[in-house]
């Protein structure tokens, strides 16, 4: 028998209002064979991914919990609060299983836009993100630096069906064939060289950490955003990677104006 387990990302939508990792990659040493972000989390949480299609939502509140995790005050989000986010950013009303319509990442009103500038409920506060930036290029080495330097990304796929008609999940996702059940959203947050000379990419979904090859991220119409929030700093205002905001700011600062 097939999970249940939902996906509900929609299709990509172009964004060049949105700078581009590319022009801050070039200037980063190249990261590291290996880097992991998920040792220090428990337990990631389903949040609701199983009952709605809430995959964006949950890719972002699963970035929060590990973000605040490292610096040492981990937030949790609720499944009122992955509601709230989900109805905001879409519509969707949760009981109305026709709004149960999926969430676009990218463009004019969608889920980026709408967590940057509205902000998405978590420990009775709204968070808003600093900044974001996407990746456009096939360059798992710009992949890798986006997981070291800044804690990991949200990825948006198609998913086979093949993986949705399985009776769980497999670990590894390394057949990206057709056809495609839709679209999901992830977060990525880690990356490993083996011994057999593959890298693969960890990343959580519907409560469990998976990891996915090369070839299959780059043949299954991949959408890469990297966000940026203060909640990843600590006591000592610096995040996981030793960084502060304003150094990862004027980053920032410096790709829209290099974008523009």
């Amino acid at each position: 028998m097939a999970h249940t387990y939902k996906l509900g990302r929609l299709p990509h939508v172009p964004d060049a209002r949105v700078p581009h990792f590319s022009i801050r990659a070039r200037t980063l040493a190249p990261a590291p064979s290996s880097s992991v972000w998920y040792a220090e989390v428990q337990n990631w949480g389903m949040m609701l991914n199983d009952n709605y299609g809430c995959c964006v939502d949950a890719a972002a509140y699963h970035k929060i919990l590990q973000d605040t995790t490292y610096a040492g005050n981990p937030l949790v989000a609720t499944d009122d609060d992955v509601i709230a986010a989900y109805s905001g950013s879409t519509g969707f009303k949760a009981d109305d299983p026709l709004t149960d319509e999926g969430t676009v990442v990218l463009g004019q009103g969608g889920f980026m836009e709408y967590w940057s500038k509205t902000g998405i409920p978590i420990a009775g506060k709204i968070n808003k993100l600093d900044a974001y930036f996407q990746i456009t290029k096939l360059d798992p080495a710009e992949w890798k630096k986006a997981v070291y330097y800044f804690g990991g990304f949200m990825l948006g796929f198609n998913v086979p069906k093949s993986i949705m008609e399985a009776d769980q999940p497999p670990f590894l996702w390394n057949d990206p064939s057709g056809p495609y059940a839709g679209g999901h959203e992830v977060w990525v947050d880690g990356y490993e060289s083996l011994s057999n000379g593959y890298t693969v990419f960890d990343f959580i979904s519907w409560g469990a950490r998976y990891r996915m090859t090369i070839d299959f991220m780059e043949k299954v119409d991949p959408e890469i955003v990297v966000p940026y929030d203060s909640l990843c700093l600590n006591s000592h205002l610096l995040d996981a990677a030793g960084h502060t905001r304003a150094e990862l700011m004027a980053d920032m600062a410096a790709l829209r104006g290099e974008a523009s």
